[in-house]
């Protein structure tokens, strides 16, 4: 009987292993990428730019931030977020423009050109509400605005949502909803992909406290349809960010503008000068109400 049992007990030890071999490697692997993906390397910045001011802020939960400051001309601010990993000057281009008018601009570098984790979303919007109370407490300023891309777009919603202060938004690229950002590209259910999709959704969780699914600029997009929101998207990514739903959400007061052949952050290589002109005159038609 002993030397029967053998080769069951064998089998058994060696799909035991499998399985923990299995486990250790997807979950290294899932954990690799949700982690890489919360640090992101950050551009180096310039040391100065012409009539911008390097300032540095304190963030809600005590993280100091470094970004640029142009002072208004026209009572009125345009507060801006990059993508996820972008430094301080990655906004540079859609703020000179809105300078040229005469808007006063706040640029604030991603959190990770700090040495600190991003969040995706959750932690920008409440670095968003810093830049909104440093903008409103300088001199003569009366009316703000934000724009932010990806991430960045997703957090100027949900600062919106927050504080009516934010008259009106301009979010180029940003995601529906994180969870699904994270898993709408998962293969059946159960298949390897999906289960690393979903494994990262909840090592997200773990990481920072708090569940993708509550991060949702399609839901945040509701509770400001009373302002002015411009949705800006390219041919190539409208789909996978769900860019259509969310402008149905946002109602009359929301325009899509879908930039053709432009993929993720191309934008300007696709358009030009066509999307600061088309971005100023979108805040112009808001603050001249």
């Amino acid at each position: 009987m002993k030397t029967k049992r053998r080769p069951l007990r064998f089998l058994l030890l060696l799909g035991a292993a499998f399985l923990f071999a299995y486990l250790v490697f997807t979950l290294g692997l899932s954990g690799y990428y949700t982690y890489n993906l919360l640090h992101p390397a950050c551009p180096v910045a310039a040391d100065a730019q012409p009539g911008y001011d390097l300032v540095s802020l304190t963030m809600a939960d005590g993280v100091e931030l470094s970004g640029w400051w142009h002072a208004p001309q026209n009572n009125s601010v345009i507060i801006m977020l990059p993508g996820s990993g972008g430094n301080r000057d990655a906004m540079l281009p859609y703020a000179q423009p809105l300078a040229q008018a005469g808007y006063g601009i706040m640029i604030l570098e991603s959190r990770n050109c700090a040495g600190h984790m991003v969040t995706l979303g959750w932690r920008e919007s409440e670095d968003m509400q810093t830049m909104l109370g440093y903008a409103l407490s300088q001199p003569d300023v009366e009316w703000v605005g934000a724009l932010g891309f990806s991430v960045g777009g997703a957090a100027a919603l949900n600062a919106a949502a927050d504080d009516e202060r934010i008259q009106t938004v301009v979010a180029m690229g940003q995601y529906a909803n994180l969870y699904t950002e994270f898993t709408n590209s998962a293969g059946a259910v159960m298949s390897y992909e999906w289960q690393i999709d979903n494994l990262v959704a909840m090592e997200y969780w773990l990481f920072t406290g708090v569940s993708s699914a509550a991060l949702s600029p399609e839901e945040d997009i509701r509770l400001i349809t009373s302002r002015p929101v411009l949705l800006i998207f390219g041919e190539l990514e409208i789909a996978n960010g769900n860019g259509y739903a969310q402008a149905e959400a946002g109602g009359s007061n929301t325009e899509l503008w879908v930039i053709p052949g432009a993929g993720h952050g191309g934008y300007i290589q696709a358009a030009g000068d066509e999307v600061g002109e088309r971005i100023a005159e979108f805040f112009d038609a808001s603050f001249n109400q």
